[in-house]
């Protein structure tokens, strides 16, 4: 995805972090929930890391910890809906990645009434380029043939969290897969690996309880790797990043030209991705920006 060029935390770092959102989640602190993640985005930390190292991790645990008897029922679903505003908000501090020209569309099966794996896979796929239309929970397998007939898309994601819902998703794969033999369809979600599932899904093109191994996989899949992109997808890119530190910094484009020695008409061709660059202005750019030039094209 074109935000890995924010960067990684160390691992104390995250553990602090992690700490500080589950201790907030657990007391029903949106506030300080809000804090932790708004911090996340100042450092640059990939969307991928927020939503999964931080805000899964977060939730996982207080679902480990309900199941133990340890806290309330209110509680966790309490700790469920302010773990979806901090999804809205990673998801509206990043934008999305290059356009692949891919479609996917992301649902629950039949009887699945969990939101979280679902929303969170339907995001990363956004982030990676990726169009995708989201259907929510609980979708009946007519509904769902009947958009992918008339969307005809590159990918159907199945999440199935329950084991006694996989049933229902081999269903669905069986009566997509007659239907519409050429869309692409990956099964993922906590049911995965339980009981012999997997073998139950075996009809599907790829199953994974991982949502970091199913991007790695799509992007394998659909050859979205570095080397396929276009010269004019990596200079967009390039100036998203610059923008991106720009405004970060309060610069304006003016104050950044003349920081870089660069005509501003120059640097606003640079941010729109409509100008190539030589090495030594990038060095330049990176230096007025204040960041080490592998931020700006590190990929």
């Amino acid at each position: 995805m074109n935000h890995k060029f924010r960067t990684k935390p160390r691992a104390p770092e995250l553990r602090k972090h992690q700490t500080a959102l589950l201790d907030a989640l657990i007391a029903g602190d949106q506030t300080r929930a809000s804090e932790v993640i708004e911090d996340s985005i100042s450092k640059r930390w990939a969307p991928t890391t927020i939503y999964i190292d931080l805000v899964s991790h977060s939730m996982a645990e207080i679902g480990a910890l309900w199941h133990r008897g340890e806290l309330n029922i209110s509680t966790e679903h309490r700790a469920t809906q302010i773990a979806f505003r901090l999804l809205a908000l990673v998801k509206h501090s990043y934008p999305d990645g290059s356009k692949t020209g891919l479609h996917a569309i992301v649902s629950g099966v039949a009887g699945d009434t969990h939101l979280g794996g679902a929303l969170i896979f339907a995001d990363l796929l956004r982030f990676d380029g990726w169009n995708v239309d989201f259907l929510g929970t609980d979708t009946p397998n007519d509904a769902i043939l009947e958009i992918v007939k008339s969307n005809e898309p590159d990918l159907l994601c199945l999440s199935v969290t329950l084991s006694e819902q996989v049933s229902a998703a081999a269903e669905t794969i069986k009566i997509v897969k007659s239907a519409a033999p050429s869309t692409t369809i990956i099964v993922g979600g906590g049911a995965i690996n339980n009981n012999g599932s997997q073998n139950s899904l075996e009809t599907a093109d790829y199953v994974a309880s991982d949502p970091v191994t199913a991007l790695k996989w799509t992007t394998e899949r659909f050859d979205l790797g570095i080397s396929a992109k276009t010269i004019q997808a990596m200079l967009t890119d390039l100036g998203g990043r610059i923008q991106h530190f720009r405004k970060e910094k309060g610069l304006s484009q003016q104050q950044l030209a003349t920081a870089s020695k660069l005509d501003r008409s120059y640097v606003s061709a640079v941010e729109h991705g409509k100008q190539n660059v030589s090495f030594a202005t990038l060095k330049n750019l990176s230096d007025a920006l204040d960041v080490n030039i592998v931020e700006l094209i590190d990929d």
